[in-house]
C-alpha cells in the first residue's frame, strides 16, 4: 500500500501539477505519473482543486477539522475540573505536610 499523497508529496507540488493539468499544459498520463495517482484519483483531486478555487478557499491535501469532532458534555467537563482540582489540592497538601515534617 502506498503512502497517502500528503505524506509523499509537498502540497505546492501537487497543486502546481493539478493546476497545470487543468490548464491542459500537461496530459492526464503525465499528471498521473508525476503524482503517482490512478486516473480516477487524479480526477477526484482535480474536482477538489476546482471546488476550492470556486469557493476561493485554500486547496488542502487532507481535511483537518478546526474544531474537535468529539467533546464531553458540560456536566462531564465540570466533573473532570472538580476532580482535577481535588487531586491537585491533595498533592499540594501532601507536599506541604512532608516538608513541614523534615
Amino acid at each position: 500500500m502506498r503512502k497517502q499523497i500528503h505524506k509523499r508529496l509537498p502540497k505546492d507540488f501537487v497543486e502546481d501539477v493539478i493546476s497545470t493539468f487543468c490548464e491542459e499544459k500537461i496530459g492526464r498520463e503525465q499528471a498521473c505519473e508525476l503524482l503517482g495517482l490512478s486516473r480516477s484519483e487524479l480526477y477526484w483531486w482535480r474536482e477538489k482543486y476546482l471546488a476550492s478555487a470556486k469557493k476561493k478557499e485554500e486547496f488542502k491535501l487532507y481535511n483537518r477539522e478546526v474544531k474537535p469532532t468529539r467533546s464531553f458534555t458540560p456536566d462531564v467537563e465540570n466533573f473532570f475540573m472538580r476532580s482535577s482540582i481535588i487531586l491537585l489540592s491533595a498533592r499540594v497538601d501532601s507536599r506541604i505536610s512532608s516538608t513541614s515534617l523534615s
